[in-house]
């Protein structure tokens, strides 16, 4: 077969047209092939010769799967590609190396399949690797939190304690400098009012009896004027020297406006400082009687607790023996 007859050929199979033929009676009968009948002007006889009427026709079909094959790479347009393609071959071009090419293609594209696969199941992989590492690094998060939270409150704790034992050492080196009741109370009470800022503070001495109390000192941001009417103050007529004394401990109103203790003997108090949210008075004890008291006044509402009331009772119990040289009423 010549080479223009090849041409031809190939153009008509991606094309869709019939090949074009020598129409000269020389080219014609050289083209004869074996078996094949004319008839007697020497045109080729059509007897026995079936026509596909769809050859030519699925050409389209043929790029549309080449397109499918080359983007997804299933197999199963790979498998139908290969027979359209075969389908679509001229016999004469059909042999090894058609079969060979289409062979290498399917080999190919399931090779890259093949790749594909393992890349997703490689990713799959990867993912839940760093999704469980993504769930290990935050409960490691939540542990490390959880004892930043604890140090915090441990680091606290230790100041509070801290600060609990300066003021007691405050406190035990003015009562060891042997300084009068008056000056005693003052620096006792800026020390002890240092320690709850912000309050009001306020240092009692009583008489012998235990009756009376007089006001030796104050510390914060009431003034002195304002109490100034308590150098003669009776203990009866105090609802917080009174209750401290009798129960011989501290007594704690966490929240004045709220607490069923805030009745209107508390609210008329003479010790009460305006505009008090939550108070604490202690006694002051030497020899088992009462000689003073201690009130602490705060304006926001449980500020003072139980830690507080004991930490004063200590400075209380530090501060005894100096304040039981102090004897309101009595004549030097």
């Amino acid at each position: 077969m010549s080479e223009e007859e090849w041409e031809g050929r190939l153009e008509g199979l991606f094309s869709g047209s019939v090949p074009k033929r020598d129409p000269s009676p020389s080219a014609q009968s050289a083209a004869v092939r074996p078996g094949e009948t004319r008839t007697s002007s020497g045109a080729p006889s059509l007897e026995g010769v079936t026509v596909s009427p769809d050859h030519g026709a699925t050409h389209p079909d043929l790029l549309n799967l080449i397109l499918a094959a080359s983007l997804g790479g299933e197999a199963v347009a790979v498998i139908a590609l290969v027979v359209v393609l075969y389908r679509n071959t001229p016999r004469e071009i059909r042999g090894a190396q058609t079969f060979f090419a289409a062979a290498a293609f399917v080999v190919m594209s399931l090779f890259l399949l093949f790749v594909q696969w393992q890349l997703a199941k490689r990713l799959f992989s990867v993912e839940r690797l760093v999704r469980r590492r993504n769930v290990q690094l935050n409960k490691a998060v939540t542990v490390v939190q959880g004892y930043q939270k604890e140090l915090g409150r441990a680091t606290q704790a230790v100041r509070d304690e801290q600060a609990r034992l300066d003021l007691c050492a405050q406190v035990g080196r003015l009562a060891a400098g042997g300084l009068p009741p008056e000056e005693f109370a003052r620096q006792a009470a800026e020390q002890i009012q240092g320690r709850f800022e912000p309050c009001f503070v306020s240092v009692f001495a009583l008489d012998r009896d235990g009756k009376g109390a007089a006001l030796l000192s104050t510390a914060g941001s009431a003034s002195r004027a304002a109490l100034a009417r308590l150098d003669g103050v009776a203990v009866a007529d105090s609802v917080l020297l009174r209750e401290c004394v009798n129960r011989g401990g501290p007594y704690i109103v966490e929240d004045l406006a709220a607490s069923s203790q805030a009745g209107e003997s508390l609210a008329r108090d003479p010790l009460l400082v305006a505009q008090t949210g939550s108070v604490i008075s202690v006694p002051v004890t030497a020899g088992g009687r009462a000689v003073g008291g201690i009130t602490v006044h705060c304006q926001a509402s449980s500020s003072l607790g139980e830690k507080d009331a004991s930490l004063l009772m200590l400075v209380a119990d530090l501060a005894a023996p100096s304040l039981a040289g102090a004897h309101p009423g009595e004549s030097p």
